[in-house]
């Protein structure tokens, strides 16, 4: 009977032990995810928002505790990012003149949580995009086209980094530099700038040989 129970357990022992095996690995495998799944990497030049159950946190470049499973991290790049665009844009005569434009700029670290909450990751498209094709249209439709021909064209192009420092520095993007570039006039217009230019030029140079003349007499 003794035997009988013996033999009983040892069956049982030996049908137990994989399970208990199976439960030790499949601990020990969630126990590492786990682990890895409790720190986040934040590169140089970037910043991190946690996202924990709807609560935000802000972490710089390194490696941080987070909640493991409960935690996600979106990152935002605080480098210097460069800010292209095309433009068809009205001038005081109404005539549309293509112009290019390039902005640089960079995500303000201490405003990013600010920034994530009210319009996410894709704030260039959201923000700077729309800021800078209405900045520059406020400003070329009360000039006259000749002026982006021009030396006025300098004078556009440091209002128009005016304004967009003036409305996008308060949400957290920090403009560094702004060029006008690419230039495209209708070409009747252009022949007309560049005609009258020349005919200024002439003229100046006709007072300068006047003066010459007057000073030798």
């Amino acid at each position: 009977m003794g035997n009988r129970d013996s033999s009983n357990n040892s069956t049982c022992f030996k049908l137990l032990c994989p399970c208990v095996s199976l439960f030790v690995l499949v601990g020990a495998i969630v126990g590492f995810v786990a682990l890895g799944k409790s720190f986040v990497e934040v590169p140089p030049g970037d910043v991190g928002i946690v996202v924990t159950r709807g609560n935000l946190r802000t972490v710089g470049p390194g490696r941080h505790q987070v909640r493991p499973f409960a935690s996600d991290l979106d990152l935002m790049s605080t480098k210097t990012q460069l800010l292209e665009q095309g433009h068809s844009i009205p001038t005081k005569e109404g005539l549309n003149v293509q112009l290019d434009t390039a902005v640089s700029y960079h995500l303000d670290s201490e405003k990013a949580e600010e920034v994530y909450k009210s319009v996410g990751t894709k704030y260039e498209d959201v923000l700077i995009k729309p800021a800078v094709a209405s900045a520059l249209r406020s400003l070329t439709v009360v000039s006259e086209a000749k002026a982006l021909y021009t030396d006025g064209r300098d004078v556009i192009q440091s209002q128009l980094g005016e304004k967009l420092t003036e409305s996008l520095a308060p949400r957290g993007i920090v403009v560094e530099k702004v060029f006008l570039k690419g230039i495209i006039l209708p070409d009747q217009l252009r022949k007309s700038i560049e005609m009258k230019a020349q005919a200024e030029q002439d003229a100046e140079r006709m007072d300068y040989e006047l003066e010459k003349e007057k000073k030798k007499a």
